[in-house]
């Protein structure tokens, strides 16, 4: 009897706990449905303005900074460079780089440049350095020098951030000389800046991005991969909430509004990013202060705390704050070749097998390769020759996660009687060799139209399955 008043209310207690935790389940349920379920649209945003003149009369400060770049630098960086000079024309670009300690001939590359924009009549500043982050580190600071902190060695020591910022604002001491030039030297002031990370990049890479929103923005950055799909400048890339990405693959984001935005491939709103190239409004680096980048104070660095020069900057940047910072998922710059022939698919054409048989034709866009089985047998990618090598299989998948590990569920798959594949060994394949995050079913498309996506590569991140005569449960 004295038992009963106690136990009413703990069963109530429970029956609450469950209701609860069942509306938690729902709400959660519901949101990873719409997040797999909201696809990009079918058409990639226009690269390059109709009107060229919007980009082309843009006066473009361009500032890079080298260490232990040469291979990319004569393999893409340089050429690209000139590619982008000779767009806007050597009267409308400056260009200010420094390199310092470079362990490589990345001088001799630089050099090799800088001849070349002489003979293109380019205004440059090309300064070489002998200080590098290791000579900093083992010289004695002075009693009050900013950016060395007392660490647990016992010792002082110099902190990255603030070294790395101080190059930057070195680089960008060119602007303003520029602006203030006397002894009968004409003042040259500029729209833009643009920073440029030792990345394969292209003018139509940079005029897209240029172009973000019609030019309304304080800042519009690309995304950046060294070994896809993960990005990667993790350090500097931050939500519009102000909150790391929750995942290095797509889509990154925890808010609604970045996540949706990149979703729909479309300029996305962040607090801060840098991510290989990144474009800035000039006016802000003109002030009185000029905007500078830096570190956060050496006090709050004792305590293990540490911020980026690349995301402090869009922080201090008054315009932030009134035109945004803005990331355009149609802009993707690598750091290898290998990243690029992945993020940046070759517009090709699908083989004719696409209309002469009934077997499997898979087209893959923006992250993925062309994955028709003509392409897919005679490809150098190790995942083609270890999943896919025989001519008659199709397969059909049939629902996938758009979560961060980009894992398969196959609804079906069927092959020649000689060669099967585990379901396993399918979503394996397909998840090494696609890296898609949503997946549009479409059986009964016809052959040309296929081939007409495939020629606009017009879907990102996203793959088109299409087979005639496959339907989500296999072979008709």
């Amino acid at each position: 009897m004295l038992l009963t008043p106690f136990r009413r209310p703990r069963r109530l207690r429970r029956s609450w706990l469950r209701l609860v935790i069942l509306f938690l389940i729902i709400v959660l349920s519901f949101d990873l449905i719409v997040t797999i379920l909201y696809t990009a649209p079918v058409t990639r945003v226009v690269p390059i303005p109709s009107d060229t003149s919007l980009t082309r009369k843009d006066r473009i400060f361009i500032a890079s900074m080298h260490w232990n770049n040469e291979q990319i630098i004569r393999s893409h960086w340089s050429a690209a460079v000139l590619d982008l000079v000779k767009y806007f024309g050597a009267d409308n670009v400056y260009i200010s780089i420094i390199e310092g300690g470079s362990w490589d001939d990345t001088r001799g590359a630089l050099q090799e440049l800088d001849r070349k924009l002489e003979a293109l009549g380019v205004e440059r500043s090309i300064e070489f350095t002998s200080k590098t982050h290791k000579n900093e580190i083992e010289r004695q600071p002075g009693p009050d020098e900013e950016g060395w902190i007392w660490t647990s060695r016992n010792k002082k020591e110099l902190r990255r951030i603030p070294y790395l910022a101080d190059i930057r604002n070195q680089v960008m001491e060119k602007l303003n000389q520029l602006s203030e030039q006397n002894n009968g030297q004409e003042e040259r002031q500029f729209d833009k800046i643009l920073w440029l990370n030792d990345v394969i990049f292209t003018t139509e890479d940079v005029t897209t991005l240029i172009a973000t929103r019609d030019g309304n923005y304080a800042a519009a950055c690309s995304l950046d991969f060294s070994k896809p799909p993960i990005y990667y400048d993790t350090f500097a890339l931050r939500d519009i909430s102000g909150a790391k990405p929750i995942t290095e693959a797509w889509p990154y984001f925890l808010s609604t509004r970045s996540r949706h935005a990149i979703m729909s491939n479309a300029p996305v709103p962040v607090k801060s990013c840098w991510n290989g190239i990144v474009v800035f409004q000039a006016e802000p680096f003109y002030h009185n202060p000029p905007l500078r980048f830096r570190g956060i104070p050496d006090s709050l660095a004792t305590h293990h705390l540490e911020g980026s020069e690349c995301c402090l900057i869009h922080a201090d940047n008054d315009l932030s704050a009134r035109k945004g910072v803005w990331l355009n998922p149609n802009v993707r710059v690598s750091y290898n070749a290998e990243a690029d022939e992945v993020v940046n698919p070759n517009t090709g054409v699908l083989p004719a097998s696409i209309s002469n048989n009934g077997h499997m034709i898979v087209s893959a866009h923006g992250f993925g390769w062309d994955m028709s089985l003509e392409i897919m047998r005679n490809s150098d990618h190790r995942c083609g020759r270890r999943y896919l090598t025989r001519k008659k299989i199709a397969l059909v998948a049939s629902s996938t996660s758009a979560l961060a590990d980009l894992t398969y569920n196959v609804g079906g798959f069927s092959s020649s009687p000689e060669y099967k594949m585990s379901g396993q060994q399918l979503s394996r394949g397909l998840r090494l060799c696609l890296y898609c995050t949503s997946v549009i079913r479409a059986p009964q498309i016809s052959p040309s139209t296929a081939l007409e996506q495939h020629q606009s590569k017009s879907v990102f991140p996203k793959c088109i399955l299409t087979a005639e005569g496959v339907t989500s449960k296999g072979i008709n």
